[in-house]
């Protein structure tokens, strides 16, 4: 693209960057300096009386004497604004259009989310003195002429933003901006003598041939020199002298020994060529090395880390990337680089080759969005990752080859619109069980291969969307992948393969498989009339995955521990029978698909699932030969009137009903206890939902009553209403909620383990006692004059209660809620941004307290290979819930605890040392915990000594000793322009991943 539309594509970027900013309140603002261009940074200002005033709108030369500011506009009495504070939320000073000349100084200006001295069309101004606080910016030029001098500049997103024109910007103090200064297109303007703290420059011109700046001296970032180098060509730069480096329109260059933290962008590259950054390091950055337009460059043996995947000032942050190769930098090389705790740690928007290098503890390991088409991703270390080790965004033609992919939280490798990719000889193992996931994506290759505890992941809604090339020497768990790509009337024995995929086939059968730990045993996608018969299933993210296909059968299969058994999305006419589901978090799940046949399917520990948002979604056949926990389950569909008072079922699902009574039933160890969804004026009386997955869900569901009924110890949210308005939840223990073994790594928020999670309008909560949840005690997500009054609430987790919707009500004329942290003084403020308040609280003082007891065992040491080793805490509680026990930071093992002691055996472990934390849980929330160490040694060698008599026939002896050593074992061994970009490509790559299983 030419110059001038690149840096307007970047300016929209900028634009765009503020909606991923994240609002704080400020520290207090540092004070004034003195007036002059010439003055010293850091000398302070006089005391100013400041005098409050409204925002100023300045249109035309003649708007200043219309509105009253001294002067006449002669550059010997320019028009005065001054000494006024200005605190507006979009905008404080908004001048455009003038050519007089006039001056702002010595004013306060605080601007929320906006500029707070905006020029446009602009000459002959002069801004000085000034304490700017806040908003995107402190003070924006474009096609403008200024003197910006000796204002202190702080916590804003950018602190002057310049484009397209010229001036002087000089003896600023900036301090924790995003970005001190954004330079665009401004070659006439001089930059000197500014000091930068926590922040740093943004230079871009609009071609290589053209100077950043006219001049640019004597600032400092963080103390240190800013090194600004335009034009330079051949040479060898040490870069530890400087707290920034700047190249503009540089060739050849070699950069070495950079040590830069806190200056916004540690290394800006721009319109050069063939330049290298080399053995640096860079902290708390954006960009620790950003290349901007600039081709042929390499980035070589560079550590860049993060305290915190965000970066910026208190008001602002924006996350950060290690390495960004920005738009028109093909050609780019990352080798043997460390890029570790950031939001990405390499940002891929060109051609770029990254090899040898280490990514870990990001957000998302690599992150190739738009323009990194044909980039190559070789034997790199990919691992710990949050989200996705690779990430791929809209790109094409991708190579990622021989790379060691593990751990990382959501997929190995994320495809997202990607075609052409070529995903080969990889080691790709334990990325919770998406090693690679594709949606939305066609015609990628992926070849040689190897899964272990994870694989495949294909999501289709279109037939050409589940056409890929993967060949049979992929393997999973040391067997190969069956993609089966337009298949028909063919059976398949899947008892040798690790994974199969059906894409687009008609008429197929898969027979004898056996599945473990990896996405899906058996995908469907886009498929007609096909069958599995006779598989089994564990700990599989689904067992059998059907998208986007009809007419499927499912019969005499088993699921054990998986996420979901068996997951159906988008499909229609779906026949589940004879299948058995153990203890997975959703047995069955029927999400926006119709007209599903369920006959004689078992259920222990899970059950059925069902989302969407219209009626026809719900329109399956459930009969109740179908079981949870041995009892039928009940499916009730556009039903009215009934009363079903007593009756067992193991779980009950009512659709389209209305005035019904469900009275004096319990529901157990089911997927969900009760799901009422496009129902209304439905009773539910002294119901018991316990240990659930979900306890009970109210979907899109008016004029309920939920009373008298007991909500304890579901693994998510004890009580789920959504979308749903004018309901009343009353007189119910709502407790101990929320305490999910999340073995899948699946995205939780703390608002899923709530007691009660409500979006509505006009919902009553009232007379419940809530207290113990993981999360949230009341979690109100959406909706207005929801009234929530006279219940105990307490000792939640995450907080008593959250409040995100608007004119809620925490009381009902004077009767309050009782909460366990109230001070007894004042209103009760809620958290949320509905900024709601209990006018009439009161303490809820006789809500227990005290955590469990619990003892702290010695260490323990052992020789490998022994056994009887054991670990026992002496333990007690009154009111005992819950035993969760942690091997080096990750559950093995949790359950009921019955208030009495807890052993667990530690034998069989290999060499090392291994930390055991045991954590203790009470029906109120109260915790415990205690941590032994556990160390596996080597045998210790041992020293004999034998001495030998020999006899002889002269009546001689002879002694002869000797020594022998046993070993016993093992030897023992000795821009905001284009910074937006990061914001962009990180959120939707994030979004993208979490949004499906």
């Amino acid at each position: 693209m030419g110059r001038n539309t690149a840096i307007a594509t970047l300016l929209t970027f900028l634009v765009v960057s503020v909606a991923f900013a994240v609002m704080a309140p400020p520290p207090s603002g540092p004070a004034q300096i003195s007036d002059g261009v010439g003055s010293i940074p850091g000398h302070r200002a006089r005391i100013v009386a400041y005098t409050d005033h409204a925002p100023i709108k300045i249109g035309s030369n003649a708007d200043f004497a219309a509105l009253g500011f001294p002067g006449n506009g002669t550059e010997a009495n320019p028009y005065v604004i001054e000494n006024l504070r200005i605190v507006e939320f979009t905008y404080a000073i908004r001048i455009s259009n003038t050519s007089v000349h006039f001056v702002i100084r010595n004013c306060s200006l605080v601007c929320e989310m906006g500029t707070s001295i905006q020029l446009e069309d602009v000459s002959n101004a002069r801004i000085t003195n000034n304490d700017i606080a806040r908003g995107t910016t402190g003070v924006s030029m474009e096609h403008s002429s200024a003197v910006i001098a000796n204002n202190t500049i702080w916590n804003t997103g950018n602190g002057v933003s310049a484009l397209s024109s010229d001036g002087t910007i000089a003896n600023n103090t900036f301090e924790n901006n995003l970005v001190a200064m954004s330079i665009y297109a401004s070659p006439g303007m001089t930059v000197v003598g500014n000091a930068m703290t926590n922040c740093g420059m943004f230079v871009a011109s609009t071609a290589r041939e053209t100077p950043g700046l006219e001049l640019c001296a004597n600032n400092t970032v963080n103390g240190r020199m800013l090194g600004y180098f335009w034009n330079l060509t051949d040479a060898t730069i040490d870069a530890s002298l400087y707290g920034q480096v700047i190249l503009l329109a540089c060739e050849n260059l070699t950069v070495r020994n950079a040590m830069i933290a806190n200056s916004s962008i540690g290394m800006e590259i721009f319109n050069c060529s063939h330049c290298t950054v080399a053995d640096s390091a860079f902290t708390n950055q954006i960009y620790g090395v950003g290349v901007f337009s600039s081709p042929n460059c390499t980035v070589r043996n560079v550590t860049a880390w993060s305290q915190s995947t965000v970066i910026g000032a208190a008001a602002w942050t924006i996350y950060a990337s290690g390495v960004l190769v920005g738009p028109g930098s093909n050609d780019t090389t990352l080798e043997s680089c460390e890029l570790w705790h950031l939001a990405q740690g390499a940002e891929l928007a060109a051609e770029t080759r990254v090899t040898g290098s280490t990514f870990y503890d990001n957000q998302v390991g690599i992150s190739l969005g738009l323009g990194s088409n044909k980039s190559v991703i070789v034997d790199n270390e990919i691992h710990s990752n949050t989200e996705a080790g690779i990430g791929l965004f809209l790109t094409f033609e991708v190579e990622i080859i021989a790379n060691e992919i593990y751990d990382n939280g959501m997929a190995g490798i994320s495809l997202t619109g990607t075609h052409w990719a070529r995903i080969c000889n990889n080691h790709i193992h334990d990325n919770s069980l998406r090693g690679v996931s594709i949606e939305y994506s066609k015609y990628n290759t992926l070849a040689g291969n190897v899964f272990e505890h994870d694989g495949i992941g294909l999501y289709a809604v279109f037939s050409d969307e589940a056409e890929q090339d993967i060949a049979n020497n992929n393997t999973v768990n040391g067997k190969p992948v069956g993609y089966y790509w337009n298949a028909s009337d063919t059976v398949i024995d899947a008892s040798g393969l690790g994974q199969v995929i059906l894409a687009n086939c008609t008429n197929v059968t898969v027979t004898g498989g056996r599945f473990y730990k990896t996405f899906a045993g058996v995908t469907m996608a886009t498929c007609t009339n096909c069958t599995v018969i006779d598989t089994t299933t564990e700990e599989c993210l689904n067992g059998v995955f059907i998208e986007s296909s009809a007419n499927s059968t499912l019969l005499d299969n088993a699921f054990h521990r998986n996420y979901a058994g068996t997951d159906v999305f988008r499909s229609t006419n779906t026949t589940i029978i004879n299948n058995t589901y153990h203890d997975d978090f959703y047995g069955l799940l029927l999400d926006t698909s119709r007209n599903g046949i369920l006959r004689e399917n078992a259920f222990f520990g899970d059950g059925i699932y069902i989302q969407g948002a219209s009626l026809a979604y719900w329109h399956h056949s459930v009969d109740t030969s179908n079981v949870a926990n041995g009892l039928p389950i009940g499916y009730f569909l556009s039903d009215t009137g009934n009363v079903i008072d007593g009756e067992v079922f193991g779980q009950l699902i009512l659709a389209n009903c209305s005035d019904s009574q469900i009275r004096n039933m319990a529901f157990n160890n089911v997927t969900a206890g009760i799901q009422v969804v496009l129902s209304e004026n439905i009773t539910l009386y002294n119901i018991t939902l316990a240990h659930c997955f979900i306890g009970g869900v109210f979907f899109e569901s008016d004029r309920n009553t939920f009373s008298n009924c007991s909500v304890f110890e579901n693994r998510m949210t004890g009580l789920l209403v959504s979308y749903s308005h004018m309901n009343m939840i009353a007189n119910s223990t709502i407790r101990t909620n929320g305490f999910f073994e999340n073995r899948f790594n699946m995205p939780v928020a703390v608002t899923d383990q709530s007691g009660l999670c409500l979006s509505g309008d006009a919902n009553m909560v009232a007379n419940n006692t809530i207290y113990g949840n993981m999360g949230y005690g009341i979690y109100i997500a959406y909706g207005t004059h929801n009234l929530v009054y006279n219940n105990m609430i307490g000792a939640n987790a995450a907080g008593n209660a959250m409040d995100n919707g608007q004119y809620s009500y925490w009381n009902f004329t004077d009767i309050g809620n009782a909460w366990s942290d109230y001070e007894d003084t004042g209103a009760y403020s809620i958290p949320g941004y509905a900024n709601s308040k209990d006018y009439y609280p009161r303490r809820w003082s006789t809500i227990d307290s005290t955590p469990p007891t619990i003892s702290t065992p010695d260490d323990i040491e052992y020789v490998i290979g022994t056994t009887g080793h054991n670990i026992t805490w002496d333990a007690s509680e009154e009111h005992p819930f819950l035993y969760k026990i942690y091997r080096n930071g990750t559950l093995v093992e949790s359950g009921q605890w019955d208030g009495g002691n807890v052993t667990v055996c530690v034998d069989g472990l290999e060499l090392g040392a291994y930390e055991y934390t045991l954590v203790l849980y009470d029906e109120y929330g109260n915790g415990a915990s205690d941590t032994v160490i556990v160390s596996v040694v080597e045998p210790q060698p041992t020293t004999t000594t034998t001495t030998t008599t020999t006899s002889t026939t002269t009546g001689q002896t002879s002694p002869t000793t000797g020594s022998t050593t046993t070993a016993g074992g093992f030897p023992l061994p000795s821009d905001p322009l284009v910074l937006v970009l990061g914001g962009l490509v990180v959120v939707i790559v994030i979004v993208v991943i979490a949004r499906r299983r």
